[in-house]
């Protein structure tokens, strides 16, 4: 099964990128290539960014990277989280928690 990609969204991605000059993620509970091929067609991962560290990461192991948040999404490690955020594009099998405290 594949969910078509609705129109205007690559549009709308490279706008907030070039002229909002945003970071555009992807946070989903997809699996880790469905998310990347999902953030490759909308233009959230563009070219002379993939294979980055961390470029496109589980939950899990974004996590384990933090040190852990705890139930007020306090992170253990911020500069971790700093350092990763610089770059992630798709964190792939997340939960609400995850979406939440990066938001």
């Amino acid at each position: 099964m594949r969910d078509k990609i609705r129109k205007g969204v690559r549009e709308a991605v490279e706008f907030a990128r070039d002229q909002g000059h945003m970071n555009v993620r992807l946070i989903s509970g997809d699996h880790r290539e469905t998310a990347t091929a999902v953030a490759k067609k909308v233009g959230i991962i563009k070219a002379d960014e993939q294979g980055g560290t961390y470029t496109v990461m589980e939950a899990d192991e974004f996590e384990q990277m933090i040190g852990g948040f705890d139930r007020n999404e306090n992170i253990a490690n911020i500069q971790q989280f700093n350092e990763i955020m610089q770059d992630l594009r798709v964190l792939a099998r997340a939960k609400p928690e995850h979406k939440h405290m990066i938001v």
